[in-house]
């Protein structure tokens, strides 16, 4: 009797996760009918496959890259102590496999991550090591609520220690649905729970794996922030320097008149350059979120704690204005320029064409977050945001 193989179906959890847009893409590349509802476009991957128009491995890399990238646009970030670094460098392959094996974790069985579905526990479904990092991808299965359905989803953390950076990041999907149970009740579960889970995974199979507290990335906040600031205001800051005699001399001109101003207290002179380069800056608003050669992007809100401890906030969703022309940045800038820290910092990069890649990257007493707002995220916005994060990063 003959065997008869079974037909392919895209597995569900890929048919809901995976855009109608990526999907689109996929099939045009191919030159498939790439058009019509998202339904229809599965039909007509599930039908290639089965057809053998469209291999498996090629639909699987998709997947894979779909996956990995897509919705997972929250990266935690922790620096990895020197002598950590070393240890971890030092591990072979075969030596990542042992000790993973000893601490009671399986190891991935092809490191294809496209065919795992509801892991029971956290599992390890990915392993890499190379010249310059290791890398781990964690699965486990969790609850979701969808407007009172409870479905279940496959959750990964895409984990990397980089050896040249000196960094540990753990990737995930934010979500706002995670429930568990509490006896019969359903609670909600905070997602950057999750990052605690896989940390304290992998310390328990490194145990040479020191991580630093973050808060030191604060100061790196600042040199990003003030360093697009600095780009935006340029053009707007030369035009008031051409005349300098000018404000120099009404300065004067207005402190003889005005001999109570207490110039030690109020530098009319100072005061009166910023009075002019906001209003320069708020007449011409629009240019600052034009993309010029050099311009990388735009700060548009900042969280900073004053030495009191108060949080002060500044937000372009106030009157639909950018950080620059708020009157509390320029009432704070000068305390911001001593205090040289931001707890928080969202910036709109320049990415391909005319897309803007919306982050906000954030600074807790344990670690540094990035997040994406952008819904689907692609590899080459990632790897260019985190590129130029860390360019900004550095001091002068």
């Amino acid at each position: 009797m003959l065997e008869v193989e079974s037909m392919y179906i895209l597995h569900e959890e890929h048919v809901r996760n995976i855009s109608k847009i990526a999907f689109s893409r996929f099939l045009k590349e191919l030159k498939f009918k790439a058009y019509g509802a998202k339904t229809a476009m599965v039909d007509t991957i599930n039908e290639a496959v089965n057809e053998g128009t469209l291999s498996k491995e090629q639909l699987g890399q998709f997947i894979d890259s779909e996956i990995r990238y897509g919705h997972h646009r929250l990266l935690f970030v922790k620096d990895v102590e020197k002598n950590s670094i070393a240890y971890m460098k030092s591990l072979t392959y075969e030596e990542v496999q042992r000790l993973i094996i000893t601490k009671g974790y399986s190891l991935p069985e092809n490191n294809f991550i496209a065919d795992v579905h509801f892991p029971t526990g956290l599992q390890i479904c990915e392993l890499k090591r190379d010249e310059d990092q290791l890398t781990l991808t964690y699965a486990r299965t969790i609850s979701c609520n969808y407007d009172g359905v409870i479905r279940r989803e496959t959750d990964f953390a895409f984990v990397t220690i980089n050896f040249e950076e000196s960094t540990f990041t753990v990737r995930i999907r934010p979500r706002g649905g995670i429930v568990d149970k509490d006896g019969s009740k359903l609670i909600k579960v905070n997602q950057n729970a999750y990052f605690y889970i896989v940390e304290d995974a992998m310390k328990k199979i490194f145990n040479g794996l020191d991580l630093i507290k973050s808060v030191h990335f604060k100061r790196s906040m600042y040199n990003i922030g003030i360093k697009l600031t600095e780009r935006a205001e340029k053009k707007w800051r030369k035009q008031v320097e051409a005349i300098k005699d000018d404000v120099i001399t009404i300065s004067k001109t207005l402190s003889s008149k005005l001999p109570d101003i207490n110039q030690e207290e109020f530098d009319l002179e100072f005061r009166l350059t910023r009075l002019l380069e906001r209003a320069l800056i708020q007449s011409n608003f629009e240019e600052l979120k034009k993309k010029e050669e050099g311009k990388l992007g735009w700060v548009s809100s900042f969280v900073f704690s004053d030495n009191s401890g108060g949080k002060i906030k500044s937000s372009t969703k106030e009157n639909g204005r950018a950080i620059e022309l708020s009157e509390l940045y320029y009432d704070t800038k000068d305390t911001i320029d001593k205090v040289r820290t931001f707890d928080k910092i969202w910036i709109n990069w320049f990415g391909e064409g005319k897309r803007i890649i919306d982050t906000r990257i954030e600074c807790t007493q344990e670690y540094y977050e990035i997040h994406f707002f952008n819904y689907i995220l692609n590899k080459d916005e990632l790897d260019h945001v985190l590129s130029k994060i860390r360019t900004l990063a550095q001091g002068d």
